[in-house]
């Protein structure tokens, strides 16, 4: 009787281990599919909000030069009504943008969220996905809602877009492949 329970009690655990190994993969390939696509809708999200803000910022040059500007579709003396208008004419491509870049904002923080609890040997991939997320969250409310001077805004514009794609980059070469 107690080797028929020994024999059993270790069936159960190699099953068990099995069992555990099957789910480590799964749960290993799942975040690496996780952390492609927060690459690709960061990457989806960050290029709306480039175009975006280089349209943006275009519009707020013109002003400032009493220029006529195709995006605001017209010659403003004050670059707040030339932003203003921009970014409220339905006619224009900016609320379009807005539009992707709030659903594509809402589709990367689930995808962030998932990515919380990052398997064994993937801390390194978390944490880059961190940074990546910050950049792309400062960028794209960057994009959305202009603030500063225009010094200020197309240069930390740059400074986003520089340091979202260096994190893009990294996180590339550092997901490994799946199990």
């Amino acid at each position: 009787m107690k080797k028929v329970l020994s024999i059993a009690l270790i069936l159960i655990m190699a099953l068990s281990l099995l069992t555990a190994c099957g789910n480590s993969k799964e749960t290993f390939n799942k975040y690496i599919s996780d952390l492609e696509s927060l690459r690709l809708f960061s990457l989806s999200g960050a290029s709306d909000a480039e175009t975006l803000s280089k349209y943006a910022a275009e519009v707020w040059y013109s002003a400032i030069k009493g220029e006529y500007n195709i995006y605001s579709g017209g010659t403003y003396e004050d670059f707040n009504v030339a932003l203003a208008k921009f970014y409220a004419d339905d006619n224009l491509l900016s609320p379009r943008l807005i539009s992707n870049i709030e659903s594509n904002q809402a589709t990367v923080s689930d995808i962030m969220k998932r990515l919380q609890n990052p398997p064994k040997d993937l801390d390194k991939c978390y944490d880059t996905a961190m940074e990546l997320y910050s950049c792309y969250n400062s960028l794209t409310k960057l994009a959305i809602s202009p603030s500063g001077n225009y010094n200020s805004y197309t240069e930390n514009r740059r400074d986003y877009i520089d340091n979202f794609l260096k994190y893009y980059e990294l996180l590339e070469i550092q997901i490994p492949d799946k199990k």
